[in-house]
């Protein structure tokens, strides 16, 4: 595979990421919503999630082999754009995979907001059910010994 059509290659997979990317976010922020219910029926967006992040993983796969494929000053310029790094831009290309990168990186940190969040809003119902069950026990120990059968 020529240069070019590595690069094309490249930017094709940072255009699927960013698209991975913005599934994964969307099913967060439905989680996010999901943790503030009192019903709360996630795991089918779990699942979806857990589906593009094993995409995501492959495409990343993907580009760093068609980086490993260019010659020696390419590569290590388009393995700084590929994480979101450049030093100045030589090309069309490689304004183009940073601004992709830009912008998967921008959606990454609202994902990581959101998903502590979700997290936080979990951590609260798990302690108000323990607080609810710690009460229920107390008061069931406290009623009369209605199942002790002698």
């Amino acid at each position: 595979m020529d240069t070019a059509k590595a690069i094309d290659f490249i930017i094709v997979c940072l255009e699927q990421k960013k698209i991975f990317i913005k599934d994964i976010l969307d099913i967060t922020k439905q989680i996010e919503v999901q943790s503030r219910q009192e019903e709360m029926e996630m795991e089918d967006l779990v699942t979806q999630r857990q589906t593009r992040i094993d995409r995501l993983k492959k495409c990343d796969n993907l580009i760093d082999e068609k980086v490993k494929t260019l010659d020696k000053n390419q590569r290590e310029k388009w393995e700084k754009l590929v994480v979101g790094k450049a030093d100045g831009f030589d090309n069309d290309d490689e304004q183009k995979a940073f601004a992709l990168m830009l912008s998967t990186k921008e959606m990454l940190e609202r994902i990581n907001t959101l998903d502590n969040k979700a997290k936080e809003n979990l951590q609260e119902q798990y302690e108000e059910a323990k607080r609810q069950l710690a009460e229920l026990r107390k008061n069931t120990s406290n009623s009369s010994d209605i199942f002790n059968f002698k």
